[in-house]
């Protein structure tokens, strides 16, 4: 997800200076960014840099939270980037909070809250008063029913349909081209039409 990502940053016309990555075998570069080091760096980073923001581009959800945990603990005064494509359209006021990524072709209600760091992938429909909370993902092509509740660190998968008022827990998996249409408790995996419960969320 980080290339799509710094693409969509790229395109909101960001001064992105590079970026950081655990991983030993990580290249010095990607698409002409360099490599600046490991997550640790960002504070030696962010006082060479005054205003600096990261943005975690990472695409599994509990990650997503783990890395914002390190950078937090290191920069306590830590604000996110967010990067929103310009054809993302709101239909009147919605709440919109740091960190979040969100792709081309979005229609978001009025009404809609989007927690810190969300991820919602290209031509996702969230229907008005839902509200999706800190660091899950939407992706591409999902539809979000009027008034739902997507909790925490909760991935829903490609194609997926979540029906009006539904609740969805924490830490839940939905997958893709599901249709959901009863409440789904907290760390469940659940799939088909209609959905059911699979068992535990398998991390």
């Amino acid at each position: 997800m980080g290339r799509c990502a710094m693409s969509l940053a790229s395109s909101c016309q960001a001064n992105i200076l590079g970026f950081l990555d655990d991983n030993l075998l990580t290249p010095k570069e990607i698409d002409g960014l360099p490599y600046m080091g490991p997550i640790e760096e960002f504070r030696q980073l962010s006082v060479k840099h005054a205003g600096l923001r990261p943005l975690i581009a990472v695409g599994d959800t509990r990650s997503r939270l783990l890395v914002f945990g390190r950078l937090l603990a290191a920069t306590p005064d830590l604000q996110l980037a967010s990067a929103i494509d310009t054809s993302v359209t709101r239909v009147g006021p919605s709440h919109v909070d740091s960190g979040c990524i969100i792709f081309p072709g979005v229609v978001i209600g009025a009404g809609v809250r989007l927690g810190r760091s969300v991820v919602i992938n290209a031509n996702v429909t969230i229907g008005a008063g839902s509200v999706i909370k800190d660091f899950s993902t939407v992706g591409p092509g999902a539809n979000i029913g009027s008034e739902a509740a997507i909790g925490r660190c909760t991935f829903v998968g490609m194609g997926a349909a979540i029906a009006q008022g539904i609740a969805v827990g924490e830490d839940c998996t939905i997958g893709a081209l599901s249709f959901v249409r009863q409440n789904i408790p907290d760390g469940y995996l659940a799939a088909g039409i209609p959905a059911v419960l699979k068992g535990p969320r398998i991390r």
